[in-house]
């Protein structure tokens, strides 16, 4: 591994990406999105 990063790293910045599309989407809100759809 010349660029020094293992997968442990990748698979959490994944993670922590698709977090935040989630919740630039959001999926992750608590909020429900029943109100936007009226």
């Amino acid at each position: 591994d010349e660029l020094g990063v293992s997968q442990m790293q990748i698979s959490r910045l994944l993670s922590r990406i698709l977090r935040q599309l989630r919740q630039s989407i959001g999926v992750t809100d608590d909020e429900p999105d029943r109100a936007d759809r009226r």
